[in-house]
Order: C-alpha cells, then sequence, then structure tokens
C-alpha cells in the first residue's frame, strides 16, 4: 500500500504543478508575447501557446516574410483537422508557415527551445537563422518527408526581439499540425529537463528488457508456467514501445530509421501489449475470467494488428480513437477480474492487484495525454511504469517460488487394529 500512495502522491504533484499558475503566465496573442519582465532563471520556462501568425498552404521563408503580412491567426498547439482559417476549412494534409515575435529581456546571452515532433515535419527559424528541422518540409507527399524527433535546442540572443518562424508540413498521417507545447527557457534548464528525461527513458528501456529477457529464462526451465512467457512479452514489448514513443529515442540513435516502419512499431507495440496483458491476467486468475470476453478481445487486437500491417499510417492512425473505446474496455474488464480474485481471496491477488491497478492508473495517464487532457511529463511516465513492471516482476517472482516450494510430505503413521 506504501507505493500505492507514492504514486497517488507522484501523480497528484504532477497533476498540480501542470494546473498552478495557468492564468499568470503570458500566452501569445495575435502573433505576440511580452516576456521582458519574465526571469527564466527563476520562473522557469515558457509554453509559447496561444494565437500565432498563420500562412496556411504557404512555405514563408524569413526574408519572404518581410514583405507579407498575415490577417489570419492558428491557436498554437492544436492540430489542423476540423480548424478553419480565414479562406477555407483545414484539413490533417497540407503545409503552412507560423510566426511570432518574442518579446525579451536582451541582456539574456542564451535561450533555449524545447520542440516536441510535429505531424509530420518542421522547420524553424531564430531572427532569420535556421536553428532545428524534423523530416523534409514539402508541399506534397512526393517533395516531403515525416519524422519524429523531439529535441532541444540553443541559440544566442542578439536582441530583444525573437522573430519566430515554423514551416510545417504533413502528407503522411491523417493528422496534421501540432497537439504539444514548444518551451522557450533557459539552455541549462531545458537541457537539464530533457537530460532527465532521456536517463530515465533508457533506464526504463534497459530495466524492462533485463526483466523481460529473465522471465524468458525462467520460463524454459518452468514450461507449464505460462504466465511467466505473457509477462516477459509484455516487458519486450513496452521496452521496444518506450523508444519508439513519446521522446522517440529510436530516431536520435538511428536517424535515418524509416518513419512508416517507426510508425508502425508505435502502433504495433500498443495492440500487442494489450494482447499479452489479457493473456497474462487470464492465466493468473483463471476462474474469475470470462472465456468468451477474453477472446473478443484478443480477436481485436487481432484486427487492429492486421489493419496496421496492410495499411499506411494515414489509413490505421485515423482508428486510434475507435481502439482507445476498444483499450478503456479492456481496462475495465481487468479492474473487474483483478477484484474478482480480491472478493475470492487467490492466491498472490493483493500482489498483482496493486501493481495491476498502478498499471491501469498509468497506462490511463498515457492515453489522456494522446487525447491532450494532460500534458504529458517524462519524468512521472518513465518512473511510473518502472516501478509498476518492478512490482510485478516482484510479485509474480514471488508466486512463482510459492508454487516451486515442495510440498511437505504428510508422516506416516503406522497403526494398529
Amino acid at each position: 500500500m506504501k507505493s500505492l500512495r507514492l504514486f497517488s502522491v507522484l501523480l497528484f504533484y504532477c497533476y498540480t504543478s501542470l494546473s498552478l499558475g495557468q492564468n499568470s503566465i503570458p500566452q501569445i496573442a495575435s502573433g505576440k508575447i511580452d516576456l521582458r519582465q519574465w526571469d527564466f532563471a527563476k520562473q522557469g520556462e515558457v509554453k509559447l501557446d496561444g494565437s500565432w501568425n498563420f500562412h496556411w498552404k504557404k512555405l514563408l521563408s524569413p526574408h519572404q516574410l518581410k514583405s507579407v503580412r498575415s490577417k489570419d491567426y492558428m491557436q498554437f498547439p492544436a492540430v489542423w483537422n476540423g480548424q478553419s482559417s480565414l479562406y477555407e476549412k483545414l484539413e490533417g494534409q497540407g503545409y503552412a508557415t507560423y510566426t511570432s515575435s518574442v518579446f525579451i529581456n536582451s541582456s539574456i546571452p542564451l535561450l533555449s527551445l524545447e520542440l516536441p515532433d510535429f505531424y509530420s515535419s518542421y522547420r524553424v527559424w531564430v531572427n532569420g537563422k535556421e536553428v532545428a528541422s524534423n523530416g523534409i518540409v514539402g508541399t506534397s507527399r512526393k517533395e516531403s518527408e515525416a519524422q519524429w524527433k523531439p529535441q532541444t535546442v540553443v541559440f544566442s540572443v542578439s536582441s530583444d526581439t525573437l522573430h519566430l518562424v515554423m514551416q510545417v508540413s504533413n502528407f503522411q498521417h491523417h493528422k496534421g499540425g501540432c497537439n504539444d507545447h514548444i518551451y522557450l527557457g533557459a539552455a541549462d534548464q531545458l537541457f537539464q529537463k530533457r537530460e532527465k528525461a532521456v536517463t530515465t527513458n533508457v533506464i526504463l528501456f534497459g530495466g524492462l528488457s533485463l526483466i523481460g529477457f529473465f522471465f524468458v529464462i525462467l520460463y524454459f526451465f518452468f514450461r507449464h508456467e505460462k504466465a511467466a512467457l505473457y509477462f516477459a512479452a509484455i516487458c519486450i514489448t513496452w521496452a521496444i514501445r518506450s523508444v519508439f514513443n513519446n521522446l522517440y529515442l529510436s530516431i536520435s540513435w538511428f536517424p535515418n530509421f524509416d518513419w512508416e516502419l517507426g510508425a508502425k512499431i508505435e502502433y504495433l507495440t500498443l495492440y500487442l501489449t494489450m494482447m499479452w496483458s489479457i493473456l497474462f491476467v487470464a492465466k493468473l486468475f483463471p476462474e474469475d475470467i470470462n472465456r468468451k470476453v477474453k477472446y473478443t478481445m484478443l480477436i481485436l487486437n487481432a484486427v487492429f494488428i492486421l489493419l496496421t500491417l496492410a495499411t499506411p499510417a494515414f489509413t490505421y492512425s485515423t482508428l486510434l480513437p475507435a481502439y482507445m473505446v476498444v483499450a478503456w474496455m479492456i481496462l475495465a474488464y481487468v479492474a473487474y477480474v483483478v477484484i474478482m480474485a480480491l472478493i475470492y481471496e487467490r492466491k498472490g491477488a493483493w500482489f498483482s492487484a496493486i501493481s495491476i491497478f498502478l498499471g491501469i492508473i498509468m497506462f490511463s495517464y498515457d492515453m489522456l495525454t494522446h487525447s491532450d487532457l494532460f500534458d504529458f511529463n517524462p519524468l512521472l511516465f518513465n518512473i511510473g511504469y518502472m516501478t509498476i513492471f518492478l512490482l510485478n516482476a516482484t510479485a509474480f517472482a514471488y508466486q512463482l517460488s510459492q508454487a516451486m516450494k515442495p510440498k511437505e510430505k504428510p508422516e506416516f503413521e503406522w497403526s494398529l487394529k
């Protein structure tokens, strides 16, 4: 129960840290934001949220923008789908230029931008100098190339105004634009923030891989314990997903990695993790799970897997909202099975219940961040999942050790009758 309380405190701290002070933080309005009184060293980084100048279906360089004025504004962050410009209703596919002016204290020598992954490529300039790019921006699918690689870049400050220009294009994903924040802050702060996120992500990847291979070896010794194999599959699958999601470390390690293949891996690891989880819980508590419900859930996941394998990202990415409904149903049913196991006092149910419920909470947080209901916190994400898998591994190893104990032989008593 101490682990549950600790995790609840971490979750509450994350939520409050994301919520407090939102009204006092300045935002971009009509393409401008005044940060001259903002102390980055004491007050931290600033989200560059708000209404940016927006040029739909135009890829304009900083030089070209000197003679062009925008009468259109677009909220950032926001996906293009369903949005409207002055001229037309936006779709996910297309290209655009965003601009904004940031007024700052000119005494600051260096600043940094923390850039998320966009749908699906971008170029960024600060005061006419290109500071970051991701993929290849273009006016068609043939001319553009998608890439997801969040990054933190540093640049020198030479005036009291930062003229930000972003070119964004998307012809590969059903969503366009961006649904995550850009942060402006002190170089050392944002780099330390990224280093912590990357370090915990690497620890998550390495830790899950080791746990997974440990239970694979365990399965070879005790082949009748299929739950060990399913748990190993969960760990290894989620380890792979951890570097093909959120921070996308796989792209940092292999910059030329094919985007389409990487996107498929991200989606497939989600579906496979849910499949292994259903099989794992069913093996732990066979008396409490309905076979028809189990196979229905497995078939639904298999359908999404086949569609992902057979179609391009633009097609299968449209199915994610539908899968979220399926995922919530699976989580609800897993919670029900664990509650039944507790009620009937199944062997090791309390150990499994704590770790499984923590897993449900963490996975729910993960899905809510994808639905833009929470800001993504990589530290909470990585530490939370690592805690959950360690708890699961400890609980499951304990159950196996108890099951493998030799049963005490009853003493044979001679009796004469």
